[in-house]
């Protein structure tokens, strides 16, 4: 029997499917807390196809890939659902990119789910636009596998990826990244060191660091205006993420950072500047 606290979107889009649930209690899932379950829908052979796990929050898990959502989140609930009834009816399958050892075994670098239109290009740098991960397999020769739910569809792609080839994205990320470090860390310790060498008195050296306050306000605001990629990389770096100058989303930077820190910086510079001038 389904808990009634499942949401019935969820629900609806294994509607007509063999199912099993699962609970704490069992010794193969015994890493779910009490009350939480998990929903096993099987495939045509009556094997473990598709995995939701109803815990602190949805995981769905199908082929080598599992995703993530808020129990909380209307809008994560949504889109779980849409997902689940996109894999159950071939529109959406699992992309996954790796290698296979000796032993047959697959060695996962990454995966995700994608549309079936997406699948279609086949492309290891559309299907995976983090630069970062995508030079990472050059090291070896890999592959790419797309599962369906009807696994008749499911294919293989190798990828042989010469260790002369460049990535034209590379040098612009590590650009991004360097000048995210440098609006981070980096000026403000070239700018103390040269503000001591500069200033001649007490009142240059406020006002200097007025100017210094000032200027960084004014350019991280622009940067936010403009969207520029290192101002969003310095932002993640700020709140401890990893920096990904090929993913910028600036919804997931809290307004309070990119608006409300800039304008302090650059009024705080101003009055210290307007008062070391007047004295």
């Amino acid at each position: 029997m389904v808990p009634a606290d499942i949401d019935e979107r969820i629900l609806k889009a294994i509607e007509g499917q063999r199912y099993l649930i699962h609970r704490y209690n069992e010794p193969e899932y015994s890493y779910l807390r009490k009350g939480s379950v998990c929903i096993e829908v099987l495939d045509a052979s009556g094997e473990s196809g598709l995995i939701i796990d109803c815990d602190h929050e949805y995981t769905l898990s199908f082929g080598y890939h599992h995703s993530h959502y808020s129990m909380e989140d209307d809008a994560d609930i949504c889109e779980l659902a849409e997902t689940v009834d996109g894999i159950l009816h071939n529109r959406i399958c699992a992309v996954s990119i790796g290698r296979r050892k000796k032993d047959n075994r697959f060695v996962l670098n990454g995966s995700r789910f994608a549309s079936s239109d997406e699948a279609q290009s086949g492309d290891v740098e559309v299907l995976f636009p983090d630069t970062d991960f995508w030079y990472a397999t050059k090291r070896h020769s890999s592959e790419m596998l797309f599962e369906y739910w009807d696994d008749s569809k499911n294919i293989s792609i190798p990828i042989h990826l010469d260790e002369k080839q460049s990535n034209p994205q590379r040098a612009s990320s590590k650009l991004d990244i360097f000048l995210a470090l440098f609006h981070r860390y980096f000026c403000h310790f070239i700018f103390f060191a040269l503000l001591f060498l500069i200033a001649r008195s007490k009142r240059q050296l406020v006002l200097l660091m007025g100017v210094h306050c000032l200027l960084f306000g004014i350019y991280s605001f622009f940067g936010y205006v403009f969207r520029w990629k290192h101002i969003f990389c310095s932002y993640q770096n700020a709140n401890h993420t990893r920096m990904t100058p090929s993913r910028i989303n600036w919804n997931t930077i809290k307004k309070s950072d990119c608006i409300g820190v800039p304008i302090i910086f650059a009024v705080l510079g101003f009055a210290v500047v307007v008062v070391s001038l007047v004295e």
